[in-house]
C-alpha cells in the first residue's frame, strides 16, 4: 500500500481499500480526491463526513449499460 494511503488512518484506508478492490479504474478517482480533500482539510474534519458519503458512493450504474467502465 502506498505511504499517502498509510497517513490517511483507518477508516479511510478502509474505504479507499473498497475503491480499488472492484473496478479500481473507476473508482482511483474518487480514493485519489478524498485524498486530496485529507490534504486540504485534514483528517478532522473529513472523517466526519465519511459516513454520510457510504462505502462507494454511486457505481458505474449511474451511466446506463452503454457506457465503458474501464
Amino acid at each position: 500500500m502506498p505511504a499517502h494511503v498509510k497517513l490517511a488512518g483507518a477508516a479511510r484506508k478502509a474505504l479507499i481499500a473498497a475503491f480499488i478492490a472492484d473496478n479500481a479504474t473507476h473508482h482511483l478517482r474518487s480514493a485519489r480526491r478524498m485524498l486530496k480533500l485529507r490534504d486540504e482539510h485534514g483528517c478532522a474534519r473529513l472523517h466526519p463526513a465519511l459516513p454520510a458519503t457510504g462505502p462507494l458512493g454511486r457505481g458505474p450504474e449511474q451511466f446506463g449499460s452503454d457506457a465503458p467502465v474501464a
